[in-house]
């Protein structure tokens, strides 16, 4: 299994990309689905929700007016970071229960609009953004959804630009193009990638991993990626050590002031979890023997199943 993260600004083609990985066959876990959920009348996001942005937000029968909400909560930077503090806690729990019910998959898209600002990221083996120019988001958000034009850009602007969301992606996909562009570019990035997740392959070296409208393989800023991955795995306090040559794959050392307990390899249950959702498996031959300053100690290998940017992770 692996969650692949998917996120995009409003209009930039997201909803398109997550029903054309689950017409391949992966499951998708949609945030906006979860969000809705999570305000239904009684729920308690739906109560912190009245208390910060007014009782007006709700309908006669107690039940949320989303259009109210948007145009209280979109309206300065700060009332939209008041809105994420309320939702993405709830959003994230959510998450973890639904990615637990999808264990036996071996694709799991969490399609999640505000990945990156709500530091989800860090939980999926492979996020990839979904991008288009403003112009191009605002015709659709009014030709489809609805939005006049100064709302459109309003909603756009309140939220990460793309320039401020690629560095954290591992695959990017442009959306300016045509529908059928964007479909070819999705369709490549499911063969190239995501079904040959954990498969032995051999790589071919010279096939491009950038064409028109799809970055397969986004090299800038993969370290810094990969040691966020980590830390959320093992903690902050986790010390990762990169070997070898950046360009070639990755591979860390992890020192752990407080290694997990119990479980194969002193990782705990919820460690190998969180290993497993970024795609990681634990190598046969980890319990061989390794010296440190003249002492032995147990060597725990973790190799990720990505055909295209595989790493692996020694403990």
């Amino acid at each position: 299994m692996v969650v692949v993260g998917l996120t995009g600004g409003i209009g930039s083609g997201k909803s398109t990309v997550a029903k054309r990985l689950s017409d391949h066959g992966a499951i998708v876990v949609d945030g906006d689905k979860i969000a809705r959920e999570i305000v239904q009348p009684g729920e308690p996001a739906l109560s912190e929700l009245s208390e910060e942005f007014g009782s007006d937000i709700l309908m006669s029968d107690g039940s949320l007016n989303r259009k109210e909400l948007a145009r209280r909560a979109f309206v300065s930077e700060d009332r939209t970071k008041a809105l994420n503090a309320i939702m993405h806690p709830r959003i994230h729990e959510r998450a973890y229960e639904l990615f637990r019910a999808s264990a036996d998959a071996s694709i799991v898209v969490f399609d999640m609009p505000l990945l990156i600002e709500n530091n989800l990221d860090r939980m999926c083996g492979v996020v990839v953004v979904v991008t288009a120019d403003e112009d191009t988001r605002v015709e659709r958000l009014v030709a489809h959804r609805g939005f006049d034009e100064d709302d459109a850009r309003q909603r756009i602007r309140a939220q990460l630009s793309d320039a401020d969301r690629t560095p954290s992606a591992d695959v990017i996909v442009d959306n300016s193009g045509t529908p059928d562009q964007l479909l070819e570019s999705v369709d490549r990035l499911w063969d190239s990638r995501l079904v040959l997740w954990g498969r032995v392959t051999e790589q071919d070296e010279s096939a491009s991993r950038e064409t028109d409208g799809l970055v397969l393989f986004h090299l800038q800023g993969r370290h810094q990626r990969f040691r966020r991955r980590v830390e959320w795995v093992f903690g902050p306090e986790a010390e990762v050590e990169f070997g070898g040559d950046p360009d070639k794959p990755l591979v860390a050392s992890v020192s752990r002031h407080a290694p997990g307990e119990g479980g194969s390899g002193g990782v705990d249950e919820s460690t190998r979890e969180k290993l497993s959702w970024l795609g990681f498996s634990r190598q046969s031959g980890s319990d061989d023997r390794r010296a440190t300053d003249g002492t032995e100690h147990p060597l725990d290998v973790w190799r990720s199943g990505d055909p295209i940017d595989p790493a692996t992770i020694r403990l």
